[in-house]
Parts: C-alpha cells; structure tokens; sequence
C-alpha cells in the first residue's frame, strides 16, 4: 500500500483551499486537487507491506502532540511535474524542526522516504502553469495544527483516494 504522513487541515480551512484552487483555473488550467485530498505531507514513504504498515500505525498513534501556525501566503509553482502550490514564504522553524525529528526518526525504523528538501506546500492543482502574483490574506490561510496522520493513497480511473489510517494525539 502507499502511504504518507501528513498534516490536515480542518474543514473550513479545506474548502477555502478548494475555493483558491478554483479561483487559480482559468489562471494556471490544469487539474484541481479534490477538497479531501488537500494536505501538507511532511514524509511520502511509497510502497510499503502490511507488516511494515501496522508498524507505522504504532508509530503515528503514539507520536507526540505537533503544535504549530501555519500561515500559508506564498503561491508556487513545480514546474517540472507542473503542481501549483500554496505555502509559507517564511516556513516556521518549529515545523521544520518537526518535520527534521520525524524524518529522523523514519531512517532509525529503516524506512526510506521523501522528501530530502522538505518545502512545505499544500499542492491544489496537478499538470498546471505558473500562477500570476497574486496578493493573499494571510488571516485567511492561517492553519494551526495538533496532529499528524498516516494516510493510505489508493489510485483508481477517478483519481486518487485518501484513506486515514492512524493519527496522533492532538
């Protein structure tokens, strides 16, 4: 199964996501990323067995509370894979040193995974050009966090799905 850890945002925070993603369309086309897949990955870990899966779900269900602010006001753009993101222009140090810990931690099980450079990002549209500059309100994109989560990919002819399959304690 494929599988990542992930910040998530809460719902409301979810659908004006959705609604920026739908606001970018006529500006960068491309593919918009459904509401209940919009996420921060902090470690993509690929294919893994259910042996490895179960060990995982210990893992995150005991992993320590993550508290933090995110404020998400810069749009980007991957050009290569063509990801038009949103993300912080000053990513906090506390998330960094976070996402450092768990990456850490991940190697110490023997668990290869992504990224090296960890940019956090939320992706909000697929096979998309480069935004225009456009001014956000940071109040509306303001994301605090409790928890992590290990989340399940599963790819059908609609796309992909998200199944969550174990979260910390906020």
């Amino acid at each position: 199964m494929r599988l990542f850890i992930a910040l998530l945002p809460d719902d409301a925070l979810r659908k004006r996501l959705g609604a920026l993603s739908e606001a970018l369309e006529a500006d960068c086309g491309g593919r918009r990323i459904a509401d209940a897949n919009i996420h921060l990955t902090l470690a993509f870990l690929g294919e893994q067995d259910a042996t490895t899966s179960a060990r995982l779900r210990q893992f995150v269900e005991h992993y320590p509370p993550v508290n933090g602010r995110l404020v998400l006001d810069t749009l980007g753009v991957f050009k290569t894979p063509g990801i038009v993101w949103i993300g912080p222009g000053q990513p906090p140090q506390n998330l960094l040193l976070q996402q450092a810990a768990l990456s850490r931690q991940l190697a110490d099980m023997g668990l290869a995974h992504r990224p090296s450079h960890f940019r956090p990002h939320v992706s909000l549209r697929r096979r998309a050009m480069a935004p225009a500059a456009q001014a956000l309100s940071v109040d509306k994109f303001c994301w605090p966090y409790t928890s992590i989560h290990l989340i399940q990919s599963s790819l059908s002819h609609e796309g992909s799905h998200y199944t969550i399959l174990a979260s910390s304690k906020a």
